[in-house]
């Protein structure tokens, strides 16, 4: 909404920071996080490319896991999208750990009603595991504190990304 606060835990190309930019305009703000160089970069980039002012991002070199370092509570929407940068090498991919303490820290920081999204990508051996372990750590969050859904294609031989989405009541 308009105005709101949010956060892109992994920035990578900078898609997803620019919709939260889009999505809180006129005067919101995003905080993008990632830890390659390269990704910050691409994502500045992007959003220079779309004329968004820099006086409404900040862009964080550095682990999703120490949000509650730069953020502060109130946020109405913070998003992942795991895996590996696009374009670049595979070799480096988001952690299970990381994330799941990134995910604890930002539904403390989200405001009551708001959404974290996390989509996950179980093509391959690393982002499977990546996902078990994100399912098993969400079905553990207690029921009065968020609604946890588990969103994914039922219609596909393929293997398909899935999407976590949690609001915190």
């Amino acid at each position: 909404m308009p105005g709101d606060r949010a956060v892109d835990c992994t920035a990578g190309n900078g898609h997803d920071t620019l919709f939260l930019l889009e999505k809180t305009a006129p005067d919101g703000f995003v905080h993008a996080f990632d830890i390659q160089a390269s990704a910050i970069e691409n994502t500045r980039k992007r959003l220079e490319n779309a004329c968004i002012p820099p006086s409404r991002y900040r862009l964080i070199h550095g682990c999703h896991s120490r949000i509650a370092d730069h953020v502060q509570p109130g946020i109405a929407a913070c998003m992942f999208n795991l895996g590996y940068l696009p374009g670049a090498l595979h070799d480096i991919t988001t952690q299970p750990y990381t994330v799941i303490k990134a995910l604890e820290r930002a539904i403390s920081l989200l405001k009551p009603q708001g959404i974290i999204t996390v989509v996950m990508y179980p093509g391959h051996e690393a982002g499977r595991h990546e996902m078990e372990l994100l399912l098993e750590f969400v079905r553990s969050i207690d029921e009065k504190r968020c609604r946890v859904m588990h969103l994914l294609n039922v219609n596909t031989a393929k293997i398909s990304p899935s999407i976590i989405v949690l609001q915190k009541i």
